[in-house]
């Protein structure tokens, strides 16, 4: 059991009790002061999070941060799908975060970042693209922290896809 540094706990949507994680299946790092969750299934929705940090003279509790899966980035790669899919990490992030998307044909693509009041605070694509895999960095110089949405618009010869996610500058 570790007594000192960093521990990662969960508790599960609609619990009251913490549990310790461990660094096997969708966690890593749960000993460090950044935790990773991978292959996230849409179970994790509304899960909270907290890391507590322990020494010999006392301990300290991070504030508590609720996970949203969406179903739209719930999957467990960016693998060939029949399914437009789009992901960002790390997400909060601090300078910057990778905003990661398949195709699955070819069709417009763009993306664009506002701020909670709806004023466009970037425009990262904005451009026809083929099938597959892509992604964009968004850098956020001179941003305050705080909520942004991003909002995706993907159409194809037969299809409009449109979906805001929520994005957290730290």
């Amino acid at each position: 059991e570790n007594t000192d540094g960093y521990q990662w706990e969960e508790r599960s949507a609609g619990s009251s009790l913490w549990t310790r994680l461990s660094d096997e299946g969708n966690y890593s790092g749960v000993h460090t002061n950044r935790l990773t969750i991978v292959n996230v299934p849409i179970a994790f929705d509304n899960n909270v999070y907290h890391c507590v940090l322990r020494n010999e003279a006392c301990s300290a509790t991070s504030v508590q941060a609720p996970l949203r899966v969406d179903s739209t980035t719930s999957v467990n790669s960016l693998q060939e799908t029949k399914n437009f899919t789009i992901t960002n990490c790390p997400n909060p992030f601090h300078e910057s975060t990778v905003i990661k998307y398949y195709l699955p044909e070819d069709g417009n693509i763009s993306i664009r970042i506002y701020s909670i009041v709806g004023s466009m605070v970037a425009d990262l694509v904005n451009s026809d693209m083929n099938r597959g895999r892509h992604e964009v960095t968004f850098f956020t110089n001179g941003l305050n922290s705080g909520v942004y949405l991003c909002r995706i618009e993907y159409i194809t010869r037969n299809e409009r896809f449109v979906s805001t996610k929520k994005i957290i500058k730290n």
